[in-house]
Protein backbone atom coordinates (compact mmCIF):
# COMPACT_ATOMS: atom_id res chain seq x y z
CA UNK A 1 0.00 0.00 0.00
CA UNK A 2 1.43 3.40 -1.11
CA UNK A 3 -0.31 6.97 0.03
CA UNK A 4 0.12 10.03 -0.78
CA UNK A 5 -0.46 13.88 1.26
CA UNK A 6 -1.95 17.08 -0.08
CA UNK A 7 -3.02 19.97 1.39
CA UNK A 8 -5.14 23.27 -0.58
CA UNK A 9 -6.41 26.41 1.21
CA UNK A 10 -9.40 28.58 -0.14
CA UNK A 11 -10.05 31.32 -1.57
CA UNK A 12 -6.46 32.31 -2.30
CA UNK A 13 -5.76 29.42 -4.77
CA UNK A 14 -3.03 27.95 -3.22
CA UNK A 15 -1.75 24.63 -4.03
CA UNK A 16 0.72 22.60 -1.54
CA UNK A 17 1.73 19.15 -2.85
CA UNK A 18 3.62 16.63 -0.93
CA UNK A 19 5.48 13.64 -2.82
CA UNK A 20 3.45 14.60 -6.25
CA UNK A 21 5.36 14.62 -9.54
CA UNK A 22 4.30 17.48 -11.96
CA UNK A 23 3.79 14.77 -14.38
CA UNK A 24 0.32 13.35 -12.74
CA UNK A 25 -1.20 17.21 -13.45
CA UNK A 26 -4.19 16.63 -15.40
CA UNK A 27 -5.05 17.66 -18.51
CA UNK A 28 -8.86 18.60 -17.27
CA UNK A 29 -9.15 21.88 -15.62
CA UNK A 30 -12.35 22.75 -14.30
CA UNK A 31 -14.19 25.90 -11.85
CA UNK A 32 -12.68 26.42 -9.51
CA UNK A 33 -9.31 26.47 -9.63
CA UNK A 34 -8.27 24.78 -6.52
CA UNK A 35 -6.80 21.88 -6.92
CA UNK A 36 -4.02 19.42 -6.12
CA UNK A 37 -3.60 16.51 -8.29
CA UNK A 38 -2.32 12.49 -7.38
CA UNK A 39 -1.79 9.80 -9.39
CA UNK A 40 -0.94 6.39 -8.65
CA UNK A 41 0.02 3.99 -11.98
CA UNK A 42 0.33 0.98 -9.38
CA UNK A 43 -3.28 0.51 -9.64
CA UNK A 44 -4.54 3.32 -12.56
CA UNK A 45 -5.94 5.17 -9.58
CA UNK A 46 -8.96 2.87 -9.95
CA UNK A 47 -8.60 1.25 -6.28
CA UNK A 48 -7.78 3.81 -3.53
CA UNK A 49 -8.63 5.13 0.11
CA UNK A 50 -8.87 8.80 0.25
CA UNK A 51 -9.21 10.68 3.45
CA UNK A 52 -10.21 14.16 4.11
CA UNK A 53 -9.85 16.57 6.84
CA UNK A 54 -11.58 20.35 6.27
CA UNK A 55 -10.92 23.33 8.55
CA UNK A 56 -13.32 26.13 7.89
CA UNK A 57 -11.96 29.87 8.76
CA UNK A 58 -15.19 32.49 8.66
CA UNK A 59 -15.15 35.82 7.32
CA UNK A 60 -13.76 38.42 9.65
CA UNK A 61 -15.79 41.33 8.62
CA UNK A 62 -18.88 39.17 7.43
CA UNK A 63 -21.74 40.89 5.87
CA UNK A 64 -24.21 38.50 6.74
CA UNK A 65 -24.29 35.70 9.47
CA UNK A 66 -24.67 32.90 6.99
CA UNK A 67 -21.92 31.43 4.63
CA UNK A 68 -22.37 28.91 2.71
CA UNK A 69 -19.36 26.19 1.39
CA UNK A 70 -17.88 23.22 -0.31
CA UNK A 71 -15.17 21.06 -0.35
CA UNK A 72 -14.09 17.51 -1.51
CA UNK A 73 -12.72 15.17 -4.25
CA UNK A 74 -13.21 15.02 -7.98
CA UNK A 75 -11.84 11.65 -9.90
CA UNK A 76 -10.99 12.49 -12.74
CA UNK A 77 -11.03 9.84 -15.43
CA UNK A 78 -9.84 11.66 -18.61
CA UNK A 79 -9.53 14.68 -20.34
CA UNK A 80 -13.68 15.03 -20.59
CA UNK A 81 -15.20 12.92 -17.91
CA UNK A 82 -15.05 13.60 -13.90
CA UNK A 83 -17.24 12.32 -10.65
CA UNK A 84 -16.88 14.97 -7.67
CA UNK A 85 -17.26 13.64 -4.06
CA UNK A 86 -18.26 16.50 -1.85
CA UNK A 87 -19.41 17.70 1.60
CA UNK A 88 -21.61 21.13 1.12
CA UNK A 89 -23.10 22.98 3.91
CA UNK A 90 -23.89 26.15 6.02
CA UNK A 91 -22.09 27.70 8.53
CA UNK A 92 -23.48 30.25 10.54
CA UNK A 93 -22.57 32.79 13.63
CA UNK A 94 -24.11 30.91 16.92
CA UNK A 95 -23.66 34.45 19.14
CA UNK A 96 -21.54 37.38 18.50
CA UNK A 97 -17.90 35.85 18.17
CA UNK A 98 -18.53 31.78 17.91
CA UNK A 99 -19.23 30.31 14.29
CA UNK A 100 -20.25 26.55 13.30
CA UNK A 101 -21.53 24.57 10.71
CA UNK A 102 -25.17 24.59 11.33
CA UNK A 103 -26.09 22.02 8.24
CA UNK A 104 -24.15 19.38 6.68
CA UNK A 105 -24.90 17.43 3.69
CA UNK A 106 -22.77 14.88 1.30
CA UNK A 107 -23.23 14.27 -2.03
CA UNK A 108 -21.85 12.11 -5.55
CA UNK A 109 -22.10 13.71 -8.65
CA UNK A 110 -22.01 11.74 -11.63
CA UNK A 111 -23.09 13.87 -13.91
CA UNK A 112 -20.28 13.83 -16.22
CA UNK A 113 -18.92 10.51 -15.60
CA UNK A 114 -19.80 9.64 -18.57
CA UNK A 115 -19.99 6.12 -20.48
CA UNK A 116 -22.56 3.69 -19.03
CA UNK A 117 -22.93 5.73 -15.91
CA UNK A 118 -26.80 5.50 -14.92
CA UNK A 119 -27.64 9.76 -14.77
CA UNK A 120 -31.06 9.31 -14.69
CA UNK A 121 -31.06 7.93 -11.05
CA UNK A 122 -31.82 11.50 -8.83
CA UNK A 123 -30.38 13.23 -11.70
CA UNK A 124 -26.79 11.67 -11.21
CA UNK A 125 -26.51 13.62 -8.14
CA UNK A 126 -26.70 11.25 -5.38
CA UNK A 127 -26.95 11.69 -1.57
CA UNK A 128 -28.62 13.84 1.39
CA UNK A 129 -28.30 15.20 4.59
CA UNK A 130 -25.40 14.21 7.49
CA UNK A 131 -26.44 14.21 11.44
CA UNK A 132 -25.57 17.77 12.84
CA UNK A 133 -25.83 18.03 16.39
CA UNK A 134 -28.24 21.07 17.99
CA UNK A 135 -25.31 23.11 18.53
CA UNK A 136 -23.29 22.52 15.35
CA UNK A 137 -20.01 21.42 14.27
CA UNK A 138 -16.65 22.63 15.32
CA UNK A 139 -15.06 24.68 12.24
CA UNK A 140 -12.59 21.84 12.64
CA UNK A 141 -14.62 18.69 12.35
CA UNK A 142 -15.13 17.81 9.19
CA UNK A 143 -14.36 14.60 7.20
CA UNK A 144 -15.03 12.93 4.10
CA UNK A 145 -13.44 9.40 3.45
CA UNK A 146 -13.98 8.02 -0.03
CA UNK A 147 -13.56 4.20 -0.81
CA UNK A 148 -12.46 3.57 -4.97
CA UNK A 149 -12.72 0.11 -6.18
CA UNK A 150 -13.44 0.76 -9.54
CA UNK A 151 -16.68 1.68 -10.27
CA UNK A 152 -17.84 1.41 -6.48
CA UNK A 153 -17.96 4.29 -4.70
CA UNK A 154 -18.22 3.94 -0.98
CA UNK A 155 -18.13 7.41 0.72
CA UNK A 156 -18.61 7.83 4.19
CA UNK A 157 -19.41 11.82 5.77
CA UNK A 158 -17.86 12.02 9.68
CA UNK A 159 -16.89 8.59 10.60
CA UNK A 160 -20.12 7.63 8.77
CA UNK A 161 -22.93 10.18 9.99
CA UNK A 162 -23.55 9.97 6.28
CA UNK A 163 -23.13 7.48 3.90
CA UNK A 164 -23.38 6.77 0.05
CA UNK A 165 -22.74 3.66 -1.93
CA UNK A 166 -22.61 4.40 -5.81
CA UNK A 167 -21.60 3.09 -8.83
CA UNK A 168 -19.65 4.75 -12.21
CA UNK A 169 -19.25 2.89 -15.41
CA UNK A 170 -16.65 5.81 -17.81
CA UNK A 171 -15.82 4.83 -21.02
CA UNK A 172 -11.75 5.63 -20.73
CA UNK A 173 -9.38 3.10 -19.96
CA UNK A 174 -6.79 6.09 -18.61
CA UNK A 175 -5.18 5.98 -15.36
CA UNK A 176 -7.66 8.14 -12.77
CA UNK A 177 -6.40 11.24 -10.97
CA UNK A 178 -7.31 13.10 -8.26
CA UNK A 179 -7.66 16.45 -7.26
CA UNK A 180 -9.44 18.38 -4.23
CA UNK A 181 -11.82 21.54 -4.44
CA UNK A 182 -13.42 23.83 -2.40
CA UNK A 183 -15.20 27.14 -2.48
CA UNK A 184 -16.74 29.40 0.28
CA UNK A 185 -19.78 32.20 -0.31
CA UNK A 186 -18.45 34.77 1.89
CA UNK A 187 -14.60 36.33 2.23
CA UNK A 188 -13.08 33.47 4.97
CA UNK A 189 -10.77 30.75 4.39
CA UNK A 190 -9.54 27.55 5.00
CA UNK A 191 -7.90 24.64 4.95
CA UNK A 192 -8.40 21.03 2.92
CA UNK A 193 -5.84 18.24 3.69
CA UNK A 194 -5.99 14.51 2.22
CA UNK A 195 -3.91 11.24 2.83
CA UNK A 196 -4.50 9.52 -0.41
CA UNK A 197 -4.14 5.46 -0.19
CA UNK A 198 -3.36 3.23 -3.34
CA UNK A 199 -5.18 -0.23 -1.84
CA UNK A 200 -3.64 -3.70 -3.58
CA UNK A 201 -6.28 -6.45 -4.13
CA UNK A 202 -7.79 -8.88 -2.07
CA UNK A 203 -7.23 -11.42 -4.27
CA UNK A 204 -4.24 -14.03 -4.06
CA UNK A 205 -2.52 -15.80 -7.50
CA UNK A 206 -1.32 -19.02 -5.23
CA UNK A 207 -1.70 -20.10 -1.42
Amino acid sequence: MSWKCVSITFVAITVTPCVIPASCLPGLQTTPLVTAPFSDTSNDGRQLDIILNVTLTPPTTASGLNSTFEAGVMLIHDRTTSTRVLLNGTMNKANSTTWAVSSLGVFVNSTLSGGATNITYQGGFEGGAVSVPSGGLALDDLQLRVLVDHSLLEVFANQGRGRIASRVYPLSNDPWTVSMFATMQLAGSGVISAAIYAMDSCWVDSV
